[in-house]
């Protein structure tokens, strides 16, 4: 099999002010704050390296009103919009009970979705807006309203599909059919905002509540919805709620392409979680099926535990009945907060979750992870692999896992512990990251990076997808109060190294259609650098000592100067040839690598 090596392209921008990312843990670049607190940071990928940053700010005491606003950061970490933000929203929201989601388009704009209650009707509606990396919107700018009625909407999430249409997916509570309370309703968009169905698909049925969906684009414009549907019991004192989960297909036009909706766990009135805590993840397949993890207490033991489902692209189960357990049913551990990613070529799916186990008559606390086969065998043994062995005095939570382009797997979590300040005894936490191979071994000497050292106690960390030699993650923190909650938002970046702070870009090339390696000898980065005039594509191969194709893509550069990050952690000790075909003219760079 070929080693895939990963090769991203940055375009040179002229921005003012110097680099902003630091590797110092204790410090991080600060990205906003106010005299009013910042909160629920998102992250996303933008266009030529640049990550969007969006947040949350309240401005009052009821909880009621919030500005919502978007930056733009470069690869070196400097806001490309300059200390003013750009205010997205003003309007009264029930934003602290709702999420909202950020996301980027094919077009590299930032599409957001959340909700607000403005004209008055008490009523909560979704709205989308788009804006462009220049800052400006590329929709109206009051946003497009996705729902309309009157029902309460709250929590939307957003995917975009391969042909580049968007949909957003929310939940809605029916007040005028209370037969039919809670449901799940679906738009979609085109690039451009406009709708592409006559109204929102309405996905609830009589008597039951259908609700927190995840949209999975499949084909070229198809997408899976899996989502939970709740029961209360009645049984005992006071309601349980009963969880299950289903699935369905639809076709562009926002038709069920399955014949009914597929079980993926409907483990009868055994499968108690409160709808609160059950959390799922999912993973597209090589073939446009879909791979589920959750947690449930199907037993009644108070102890959770991880499983796992894949559902192909017809429609069919394939694994046993209500998921195989990522570790054997133990009643006393409690796995919960499943993150999964599956790799193709590998044919594996990866988990890592939080683990508790009994310790005498108290809880250690540790990180654990398991293999699977696409056929749902478990490869790191019956009890997985140990990432954070179990202490008393800690507790962890995994944020975000990610495969990265090499194929192995980077995960970030904090790892929260007991602060003395003053008189008081406080919680606080700090942010580490670690990279593991196949195997479940670590990559990087120590184990783990810190990547937030401070005192604070750091709210909804959130990790970029991998972009220009780096990721990004972000937090809000109350960094200078820790008696006050929530606080400023924070950035750091990583590279696959797992090295933090500001990374070094060579000299651009000289003439057009000269090429470089720079440095060369490299380590485990290097740059390709170049100049292009405004013609077609420019395709990259990459060959090893004994003239074996490791690598074949291509890539769009501007007119100019264009750096392209050769990425080489995963290769070994050598030389190696990097063949450029651009302007008509192929021209081959040999590139020592030392590991």
């Amino acid at each position: 099999m070929k080693k895939h090596l990963f090769i991203s392209l940055f375009l040179i921008i002229s921005f003012t002010g110097s680099a902003q990312w630091t590797n110092d843990p204790s410090v991080n670049t600060w990205v906003a704050g106010s005299d009013h607190f910042r909160t629920y940071p998102q992250i996303s990928a933008g266009p030529s390296g640049s990550f969007y940053v969006s947040n949350w700010e309240s401005v009052s005491d009821t909880n009621v009103y919030y500005n919502f606003w978007l930056q733009l950061l470069d690869g070196e970490g400097n806001r490309v919009w300059g200390d003013d933000w750009i205010r997205i929203s003003d309007n009264p929201s029930r934003s602290w009970i709702s999420g909202y989601d950020l996301t980027t388009d094919s077009a590299g704009n930032a599409i957001i979705a959340f909700e607000d209650m403005r004209g008055g009707t008490g009523f909560s509606h979704v709205f989308l807006y788009a804006y462009n990396a220049s800052g400006n919107p590329v929709w109206d700018s009051g946003g497009i309203q996705a729902d309309t009625g009157s029902f309460m909407s709250y929590s939307p999430t957003l995917a975009v599909t391969a042909k580049g249409n968007i949909l957003v997916a929310w939940n809605a509570i029916y007040n005028e059919n209370p037969s039919q309370e809670w449901g799940i309703r679906i738009m979609k968009y085109s690039p451009a905002g406009q709708p592409l169905w006559p109204g929102a698909l309405a996905w609830n049925e009589p008597d039951t509540t259908n609700m927190f969906a995840t949209i999975i684009p499949v084909a070229e414009d198809d997408f899976i919805l899996v989502w939970q549907r709740k029961f209360e019991s009645g049984v005992g004192i006071g309601y349980e709620w009963f969880t299950y989960l289903y699935a369905q297909r639809f076709d562009s036009a926002g038709h069920p392409v399955w014949p009914q909706i597929v079980p993926v766990c409907d483990h009868g009135d055994s499968a108690y979680v409160m709808p609160e805590f059950m959390i799922i993840s999912t993973a597209k397949d090589e073939n446009d099926g879909v791979y589920v993890s959750w947690f449930d207490d199907r037993y009644k033991t108070m102890y959770c535990n991880i499983y796992a489902q894949h559902v192909d692209i017809n429609g069919n189960v394939g694994w046993i009945k209500n998921g195989v357990p990522v570790s054997p049913e133990n009643w006393g551990y409690d796995r919960v907060e499943p993150h999964m990613v599956f790799d193709p070529p590998g044919q594996s799916l990866y988990l890592l979750w939080e683990e508790y186990r009994p310790q005498g008559i108290y809880l250690s606390f540790g990180l654990c992870g398991q293999k699977m086969s696409a056929a749902g065998e478990l490869k790191w043994g019956d009890l997985g692999k140990i990432f954070e062995d179990f202490e008393m005095d800690s507790i962890f939570y995994i944020n975000d896992l990610r495969l990265t382009p090499y194929h192995d797997l980077l995960f970030q979590y904090e790892q929260e512990y007991d602060s003395i300040v003053g008189p008081d005894t406080l919680r606080f936490d700090q942010l580490f990251i670690s990279r593991v191979d196949t195997s479940g071994a670590f990559l990087w000497t120590p184990g783990r990076t810190l990547m937030a050292a401070t005192n604070g106690t750091k709210f909804y960390p959130e990790l970029s997808a991998y972009s220009n030699g780096i990721y990004v993650t972000t937090w809000a923190e109350n960094r200078d109060s820790p008696f006050y909650p929530y606080g400023d938002i924070y950035a750091q970046n990583i590279g696959l190294n797992g090295k933090l702070g500001p990374m070094s870009i060579p000299s651009q090339a000289g003439k057009e259609g000269s090429v470089m390696i720079s440095p060369n000898p490299s380590g485990s980065s290097a740059w390709l650098v170049f100049k292009n005039k405004p013609s077609g594509t420019v395709r990259i191969r990459i060959f090893n000592s004994i003239g074996q194709e490791i690598y074949s893509g291509t890539e769009s550069p501007v007119q100019g100067s264009n750096l392209v990050r050769l990425d080489a952690s995963g290769m070994k000790t050598g030389f190696y040839y990097v063949e450029v075909s651009l302007e008509g003219r192929v021209e081959t760079v040999k590139w020592v690598v030392v590991i």
